[in-house]
């Protein structure tokens, strides 16, 4: 079974788990609860990017987002690729297949008075009030913070600790020094 596969690889995940989570409901209902390794063709991996965009929420029937349509996607195609990889797959159904595209998206930020106005708001707990600046500063999100590891934390005489990120349009490394106040 290709979805006893996919759960095994969730379960292995260290960053990206939600979005590998949901993408298993998603094929879960998609299928009905039956994916065989040996249906899992090109057809049906495209009739499940046509599923996707055009889909509800798992939890509503608002329309899934284009975005998350291709977050899963990509998520799924990674699943194959492995099976593939693993020698579970004579073929590779996605191979050819394209992604979905991701639409331009507009994101709010907090300004710096709003971010000054939110040092001063007294809070019970500290912790908290550290992670959610830590938020704001880096612009991860709540899901990616609380992923973090220590692991992805680095260290070197010159810098102190740092998280190192990759930026997506110029693949520049982005350091944050997490020493600075």
């Amino acid at each position: 079974s290709f979805l006893n596969y996919f759960k095994e690889l969730v379960e292995k995940r260290k960053k990206n788990k939600q979005a590998w989570k949901s993408t298993y409901l998603y094929l879960y209902r998609f299928t009905e609860g039956n994916l065989l390794f040996e249906s899992l063709t090109d057809k049906r991996c495209q009739a499940f990017k046509a599923y996707l965009l055009d889909t509800h929420l798992l939890k509503s029937q608002k329309a899934l987002k284009q975005n998350s349509a291709a977050s899963y996607f990509n998520v799924f195609k990674e699943a194959v690729n492995q099976a593939y990889d693993d020698k579970l797959l004579k073929t590779n159904p996605v191979k050819k297949i394209r992604s979905i595209e991701m639409e331009e998206s507009e994101r709010e930020f907090l300004t710096f008075e709003e971010l000054q106005a939110m040092a001063k708001v007294d809070c019970d707990n500290p912790l908290l009030k550290k992670a959610a600046f830590f938020s704001a500063l880096t612009g991860l999100r709540w899901s990616d913070v609380k992923e973090l590891t220590w692991e992805e934390v680095q260290f070197s005489e010159m810098n102190g600790h740092y998280l190192r990120f990759k930026m997506e349009k110029n693949d520049r490394p982005l350091t944050l020094n997490i020493n600075e106040q």
